[in-house]
C-alpha cells in the first residue's frame, strides 16, 4: 500500500520535472495526431480508390413511371478475388502503419528522456529528433512490434466478430460457443496489452 504510493509519487515527480526540462513534450501529442490524421486521409483515399476498381451492379426491379423505365436506384459492388485480397491486404496495412505510428510516438518519447535524464545531453528539438532517430536507425524494430501488436487487434476484432454472429435468430446464444469464445477474446485481449507495455519498455531499451 504504502510503497506502491511512493512509488506513484516518484514517478509522477519523475515526469513533472522531465516535462519542465523537455517543454516540447507537451506537444507530443498534437504532433501525433497531425500525423495520424494526415495518413488516415491518405489511406482512405487509396482505400476509395481500391473500391472503385469493383463492378457496379444494379439491385431491385426497376421501376416504370410514366412510360419510362427506371433501374439501377439500388446498386452493389461485386469484387473479385484479387480484389478482395487486395482489400484485405490494404485494410492489414492500415492497422500495421498505424501501429508503426503509434510505436514510433513512443520511441520518440523514450529516446527524448534517455537523452536527457541518462545521457544529460541537450537538443534544440528533442520530440523531433526521436521521429528522426526512430525513422532511421530503429524503423525495422518499430515495424516488427506494430506488426505484433497489429496482429492481436485483428484477432481480437475476428474474434468478437465471431461471438456477434453465435447468436440464433431470437438472439440467443448458446453457453457453450459464448464461453469459448469471450475466454479466446480475454485470452487475446491480454496478451495485446501485456505485449503493448512489454514494446514500452523495449523502445525505451532501444533508445538507451
Amino acid at each position: 500500500g504504502r510503497e506502491a504510493l511512493a512509488v506513484t509519487v516518484d514517478s509522477v515527480t519523475a515526469t513533472c520535472e522531465v516535462i519542465t526540462e523537455i517543454p516540447s513534450m507537451l506537444l507530443q501529442p498534437l504532433l501525433h495526431s497531425l500525423v495520424v490524421v494526415f495518413t488516415l486521409l491518405v489511406l482512405v483515399y487509396g482505400f476509395a480508390w481500391i473500391l472503385s476498381t469493383g463492378k457496379v451492379l444494379p439491385q431491385g426491379e426497376p421501376i416504370e413511371e410514366g412510360g419510362i423505365q427506371i433501374a439501377g436506384l439500388h446498386r452493389s459492388l461485386e469484387f473479385t478475388q484479387l480484389q478482395w485480397a487486395c482489400i484485405v491486404y490494404w485494410i492489414f496495412g492500415v492497422v500495421w502503419i498505424f501501429e508503426i505510428l503509434n510505436a514510433l510516438g513512443q520511441f520518440a518519447i523514450s529516446h527524448a528522456v534517455v537523452v536527457n535524464t541518462v545521457h544529460q545531453e541537450e537538443e534544440r528539438c528533442p520530440m523531433i529528433n526521436g521521429y528522426f532517430v526512430g525513422l532511421c536507425f530503429h524503423l525495422g524494430t518499430i515495424a516488427l512490434g506494430g506488426f505484433i501488436i497489429g496482429c492481436l487487434k485483428i484477432l481480437a476484432a475476428f474474434l468478437s466478430f465471431i461471438l456477434s454472429q453465435t447468436r440464433d435468430k431470437e438472439g440467443l446464444q448458446g453457453a457453450v460457443a459464448q464461453v469459448l469464445c469471450c475466454c479466446c477474446l480475454c485470452t487475446v485481449m491480454c496478451i495485446e496489452r501485456v505485449l503493448s507495455l512489454v514494446n514500452d519498455l523495449v523502445y525505451t531499451d532501444v533508445a538507451l
